[in-house]
């Protein structure tokens, strides 16, 4: 085919005659589409090139990408370097596109110095000269067609035929967008964006090879109620924000859309561990963003794994946990989660048959509101009741009549014949007042919780809610129907602690507020329970618990009231007129716990975190306040250490920190979207000439840099590195090849963390990387600093030997801050130890300073190992760096962290 070819150039005298017998041949008439392989292999064959491609540019992100090459035989394809480029690469030639132009560069040399960074990317690749030309779709640039050392630069001929074929690359790239959105129709749901059932079914057919599989059933489970009650709009908008929720917790794996109200979530060869993290980010989500999502969650690993049966577990997981859902009221209104509307016939199933006509006959004669009678129902159904505000009459249900001892199902007055059965006289004061206020505040909905006494004087918690009816003028109440809901004892109490819980707790906080009383809270999480309960057992950490507890009630007086408010986390709310201070009880708390634990022998350094809120702020509603009090305890887990002072500023800084976490998650599964390198030149201590550099990695978030001290602990905490440090491997390996090709013994340094090494794809994908990139590593250095890696030094030995194989050095990071510096030096084959900036500042403090690093310095050497010394800024460092005998220097005396594109403009003028 090829001799072919040449034969048909060898005998047509026009190019131009050659490239329309090429495109009749090309072009596939039955399904007018164009080979984008064949047309740059013609072209490349025609021009006698090495190389001819196709750039696409994405304004969006400021990048340029290689989406179609072709190589002539013995050149190395350059497509896998060529993604995500900076823009800037080709300003120049974009300006010129722009003005019709066109790109033309016979020496590559000589752009040189005038575009450093254009010359850094072509060098590596051998290219010589090029020629480009502009691809448009209408008016704008998408891209440019290009072909490297091409035998001729003959204007006259090769220029017409790129501009040609760019004419049908622009129909390629037209027809390609449009094939693109067709695919994307077939494969998502149009309102949220998510994959749909049939990507699913497709993409579920492909997981039979996996090793580890985790999947997560969602049911958004008031998706009705929100498009009965508030439109489908409003419930369009909670569909999408629960798949971007799913997005930014699962970044990286598929959502699928399967039904009206189901999601599911598909991770593929996930381990446990971060499968479990995920599960309870998310949990943390719904409860941070109150999303009313039930799922349930299965992950496997069994050989052979069975896709369809994890799925399944996953199914019934959600199926358990929705009747638990439906089985508890909100936490945010109280109200019952059974969405179930009953009919009016249904309804009369409360009632025995010789009372219907009764019912009939009150409904007849009396004002009575369809809708609000079927809205109360969603509130529950066990003790309903309405009645006819102006007239004053009430009709209730045989529950209500029998368990109370009411003669009858038609009362007058009920609010009024209701308290006698509150025996406690403040619940009755808080009963009237709140009704009271109901009426007079003209609100729309009432709720409320108290003790009464049913006939037999049996106490119990009631909850009574319920809607009411106003005229249009909104001056008379017209009509209310609610429902008296009896709380079961676990709402009131812990059985472990004998605590009250959290709804308790927010009943006694609105309680304090209404009557006026002030009170202070504190609150405490206990720590290390993961452990206990797997190396112990849960039945030593519930006695632990209870054992704590009982010490607290013991040792506090009824001005203070403790709460459980779930697992581990604790409240204490402390009346005003209590003679102990905040400081003076977190003190006592913290040593019961610590006292309890020892008990046990349980060494734990902090068996509590407390964090400290103060006196409550009678401006904000309980639920907000026990949501305060969540996000205290949740800061306080981190820093156990110290109490954790409630303030505006903390609460604002851990909004921030939370919402920072979705955004770089985003980031990250976004290609590393925000994220940039910049390069901290390193210069020979003795002669000052550049001679590496470190690779700093940079985050933007809003527009501002981040300082790594911030979002590297964040990406760590929630297991991002593994993406992130192979993204950071990647642009080591394509900078360093493209500064060789102005230093050719320049080395480049890139970090990576212990979480990255216990990543077992890593070295795979970095010696692929080198294969790919042509490289064989000599000119890399990895810089491991010297926290956590005692956790487990064969993994890092291996690690390391793994590095050495693949010719890379190794430099020790941060000498000096560790506990085991030493240790680091005899034990790992280190090339380089880089002392940290602290040693620098202690080299400048005194003599006997000067003559220790210089020590440090001399037993590095008689180990051969190099010296380098970073955060070297005045002259006087520089000075005492030199007559310690460092080998080199890195710091802002020479040079700051910059830019690549600056990097590459400084290369230029050396």
């Amino acid at each position: 085919m090829i001799s072919e070819r040449k034969q048909i150039i060898d005998n047509t005298s026009s190019i131009t005659e050659y490239l329309g017998n090429w495109l009749w041949n090309a072009l596939d008439l039955e399904n007018t589409t164009l080979n984008a392989s064949e047309m740059l292999k013609f072209l490349g064959e025609l021009c006698k090139c090495e190389r001819a491609y196709v750039f696409e540019i994405d304004y969006s992100n400021e990048t340029i990408s290689n989406t179609y090459e072709w190589c002539a035989k013995g050149i190395t394809p350059q497509i896998e370097m060529l993604q995500n480029e900076s823009i800037q690469i080709v300003d120049f030639w974009l300006d010129l596109f722009r003005q019709n132009k066109n790109v033309i560069i016979p020496d590559v040399e000589a752009i040189k110095t005038d575009a450093p960074s254009t010359y850094a990317v072509l060098k590596p690749q051998d290219v010589k000269s090029l020629v480009a030309v502009p691809i448009y779709l209408g008016n704008d640039v998408v891209g440019f067609l290009g072909v490297d050392n091409p035998e001729k630069l003959d204007e006259d001929e090769t220029i017409p035929v790129l501009k040609k074929i760019s004419s049908l690359f622009s129909f390629i790239v037209k027809h390609r967008n449009a094939e693109k959105k067709i695919t994307f129709d077939k494969y998502h749901d149009p309102l949220t964006l998510a994959y749909n059932r049939e990507a699913f079914e497709e993409d579920f057919k492909k997981l039979d090879g996996c090793r580890q599989l985790g999947i997560v059933s969602c049911d958004l489970s008031e998706l009705e109620t929100t498009n009965d009650e508030r439109g489908y709009q409003e419930g369009n908008i909670l569909l999408c924000r629960l798949n971007a929720l799913l997005g930014e917790v699962f970044a990286g794996y598929k959502i699928y859309r399967v039904t009206g109200n189901r999601f599911l979530v598909v991770c593929p060869n996930i381990d446990s561990a971060y499968f479990d993290k995920l599960i309870k980010n998310l949990e943390g989500e719904i409860n941070n963003k109150h999303i009313p999502l039930v799922f349930g969650s299965y992950w496997s690993n069994e050989n052979p794994l069975v896709p369809v049966e994890v799925r399944a577990v996953a199914e019934s997981v959600l199926y358990k946990n929705k009747a638990i859902y439906f089985s508890k009221p909100d936490p945010v209104t109280g109200r019952t989660r059974d969405r179930r509307m009953m009919s009016l016939d249904n309804f009369v199933d409360h009632f025995n048959d010789s009372r219907n006509s009764m019912l009939y006959r009150f409904i007849e004669n009396n004002y009575f509101s369809l809708d609000v009678f079927f809205k109360a129902l969603e509130l529950g159904d066990s003790h309903p009741y309405f009645g006819d505000l102006q007239k004053n009459v009430w009709f209730i249900s045989d529950t209500i009549k029998e368990k109370w001892g009411f003669e009858n199902n038609i009362v007058h007055d009920l609010p009024e014949e209701w308290k006698q059965f509150i025996t406690h006289e403040k619940d009755r004061e808080f009963y009237e007042k709140d009704f009271s206020e109901f009426i007079k505040q003209k609100r729309d909905v009432y709720d409320l919780i108290y003790r009464v006494v049913d006939k037999y004087g049996e106490e119990v918690w009631v909850r009574c809610a319920g809607y009411i009816k106003w005229d249009k003028e909104r001056e008379k109440p017209l009509f209310y129907s609610g429902n008296v809901s009896i709380l079961s004892n676990a709402f009131e109490t812990c059985p472990i602690t004998n605590f009250q819980k959290e709804k308790a707790a927010v009943r006694d906080i609105s309680s304090m507020f209404f009557k006026g009383d002030k009170s202070s809270c504190l609150c405490f999480r206990l720590n290390g329970f993961g452990e206990i309960n797997e190396l112990r057992g849960r039945s030593i950490g519930d006695n632990l618990i209870k054992d704590i507890a009982t010490e607290l009630l013991a040792s506090f007086d009824d001005r203070i009231k403790f709460y459980r408010l779930d697992g581990l986390r604790f409240m204490a709310l402390i009346a005003g007129d209590a003679d102990y201070t905040l400081d003076e009880c977190s003190k006592k708390i913290k040593k019961i716990i610590s006292n309890s634990y020892a008990e046990y022998n349980l060494p734990i350094r902090y068996p509590c975190a407390v964090g400290i809120l103060g006196e409550l702020n009678t401006d904000m509603s309980a639920i907000e306040i026990i949501t305060d009090v969540m996000s205290v305890l949740d800061i306080a887990k981190h820093k156990p250490e110290e109490d954790i002072i409630y303030t505006e500023k903390t609460m604002s800084s851990h909004r921030e920190q939370k919402q920072m976490l979705l955004d770089i998650s985003k980031d990250v599964a976004n290609d590393m979207n925000n994220f940039r390198v910049v390069m901290q030149p390193i210069v020979s201590a003795e002669t000052h000439r550049l001679i590496g550099g470190e690779l700093l990695l940079r985050w933007s978030y809003m527009g501002q840099n981040v300082s790594p001290m911030v979002f590297v602990p964040i990406l760590e905490e929630n297991n991002l590195m593994s993406t992130v440090g192979k993204w950071v491997f990647k642009q080591a390996a394509k900078i360093s090849k493209r500064i060789c090709a102005y230093i050719p013994e320049f080395t480049l340094d890139f970090n990576v963390s212990y979480y990255q090494i216990k990543d077992e794809t890593l070295l795979p994908y970095m010696k692929q990387l080198l294969e790919d990139y042509e490289m064989d590593g000599s000119r890399l250095v990895l810089e491991l600093t010297e926290t956590h890696y005692h956790d487990d030094p064969i993994k890092l030995l291996k690690f390391i030997e793994s590095c050495k194989d693949m010719n890379m050095m190794m430099a020790i990071d941060d000498f000096g801050v560790g506990y085991s510096s030493l240790e680091m030096l005899l034990k790992y084959p280190a090339n380089i130890v880089k002392l940290d900036r602290s040693l620098m500042k202690k080299m400048s403090d005194s003599s006997d300073s000067k003559v220790f690093i210089s020590t440090i310095v001399s037993a590095c050497h008689n180990f051969d190992k190099m010296v380098c010394v970073e955060g070297v800024e005045t002259e006087k460092e520089l000075n005492i760096v030199t007559e310690a005998g460092c080998d080199s220097v890195q710091g802002y005396y020479f040079y700051k962290p910059m830019e690549i594109p600056d990097v590459y403009k400084l290369f230029a003028t050396i």
